[in-house]
């Protein structure tokens, strides 16, 4: 039973938080990391049924991928007239073009003659889109260019050779996409989140690794271990040390129904541990196991009276100046160091500041419930001196193989492995569960609970919350 108190959602951890770390910053804050609001979001079980029945995943096709927007690709990738990635999404397939004019198009990937699949490459350049069936061309400005024995189609007028399109849009160097012509525009939708990355645009990094692998769970198993820190204590234990996982703050808003946010705490012990380890254990630790200071082949012995999140900031700030020349002397040990991330509904987490640059992107894989794809993307700043470098392919992984085998994640490999490994015993005991139910925490789990919600106000029809989530600095 649950039980129902006045207080419920209102209590954290004992332990410093995100806020009192920020009072410590040696640098002016962001207007948008003092943001602090969160709404409580209720403290009933979820069924279990919604992360395998049939009937709940047929109502997410109905409902929610063809009314959402949804990440492409970095439009780096569509930089010249031709330029095309193809998007598919359970049934669905879409074109997603540099037309000749310099815009963007996005274009069901279908003939306009018989509906073959038109073009079943993930990306490339194209001067046109020969359908390989009987001919028909499609031109990259979304329109029958050629019919074969065109004096057998003369009942075609002008508008029937005008290929169906989804909106699109871009923020942030990223390309999005809406299949609804009605959908509120892609600013409504996510708010104002531009000043949460105004100090470190995702335009001044590019996609150094793109890794994709199929998972053997729900989309939204795949996607809600990467929402919460509460996960670290069991999945990833050589992080308690440095990681500030009870401690994380989570923000919710009222008046946003598609973002949500988490910040947590790096080179800072978890309550956990407390004060089990000393600084100079901690950034051995990290040093150790941990890119966040780069490659270190001898022990480094911490600067007395310095803590090792002050000194691992410092080093930070150096290897992006030496490396990218980036001036980060005015951001703080926060934006150095620490994970900061929103998930933009319904389907992908977008990380800010300079602690990891990584975009996850979660989808369901063909059309079972049960079984999903997961992206990986590494968003790292480059010199904006020098000529951009172009943006990292694919790196397809089967189902069975390990994140380290994708050498562009460097170290972070084995993390994944360790995340994704909790997915097949989710899926099987979400089925098997006597409970039929799922509890969650009342507020390291909020973001959860905050997406299904929304996931039922778009199943229901319900009207949405659009604006914040953040106030202008």
């Amino acid at each position: 039973m649950n039980i129902q108190r006045k207080d419920l959602g209102q209590r954290r951890s004992e332990a410093p938080s995100v806020q009192d770390y920020l009072d410590r910053e040696k640098r002016q804050v962001p207007t948008y990391l003092r943001d602090n609001a969160y709404t409580y979001q209720g403290s009933e079980d979820l069924p279990a049924e919604r992360w395998y029945s049939r009937e709940f995943y047929d109502s997410e096709i109905k409902h929610v991928w063809p009314r959402t927007w949804q990440l492409v690709c970095v439009e780096e990738e569509l930089a010249q007239p031709g330029d095309y990635v193809v998007y598919d999404i359970v049934h669905w397939s879409f074109i997603v073009v540099r037309r000749s004019d310099g815009t963007l198009g996005a274009y069901y990937n279908s003939c306009m003659h018989r509906a073959t699949r038109l073009c079943d490459a993930a990306a490339g350049h194209a001067t046109e889109f020969r359908c390989p069936f009987h001919g028909w061309v499609h031109s990259i400005d979304g329109y029958v260019s050629e019919i074969t024995c065109e004096w057998d189609f003369d009942h075609l007028d002008e508008q029937a050779r005008q290929m169906p399109r989804a909106q699109v849009d871009t923020w942030q160097g990223l390309v999005f996409i809406n299949m609804d012509p009605a959908a509120p525009s892609l600013r409504e939708y996510i708010g104002n989140l531009d000043d949460a990355f105004a100090r470190y645009p995702l335009t001044s990094k590019r996609k150094s690794a793109h890794v994709q692998k199929p998972l053997p769970c729900n989309w939204k198993i795949a996607l809600e271990q990467f929402i919460e820190a509460y996960h670290v204590i069991a999945t990833h234990p050589e992080g308690l040390p440095y990681i500030g996982d009870a401690n994380a703050q989570y923000n919710i808003w009222p008046d946003n129904d598609h973002v949500s946010r988490m910040h947590t705490l790096h080179s800072v012990a978890s309550p956990h541990v407390g004060d089990r380890y000393s600084e100079q254990e901690k950034l051995d630790i990290i040093t150790d196991i941990s890119d966040k200071a780069g490659t270190q082949k001898r022990r480094i012995v911490l600067p007395e009276g310095m803590s090792t999140r002050e000194f691992l900031a410092e080093e930070r700030r150096r290897l992006l100046k030496e490396e990218y020349g980036l001036d980060c002397s005015e951001l703080t040990d926060a934006e150095m160091l620490d994970t900061i991330h929103y998930f933009i509904f319904p389907n992908i987490v977008v990380w800010t500041a300079y602690g990891s640059p990584i975009i996850y992107r979660f989808r369901p894989h063909m059309d079972d419930p049960r079984r999903s794809v997961m992206d990986v993307m590494f968003m790292t700043p480059f010199d904006t001196s020098k000529p951009r470098p172009p943006s990292a392919e694919i790196d397809y992984l089967s189902a069975e193989s390990s994140w380290t085998e994708a050498k562009s994640l460097g170290r972070m490999g084995w993390v994944f492995d360790q995340d994704t490994s909790n997915a097949p015993l989710v899926q099987a005991g979400v089925m098997a569960s006597g409970k039929r139910a799922v509890s969650l925490g009342n507020y390291q789990e909020a973001r959860i609970r905050h997406f299904h919600h929304t996931l039922d106000k778009y199943i229901n029809n319900e009207p949405l919350n659009l604006g914040g989530p953040n106030p202008r600095s």
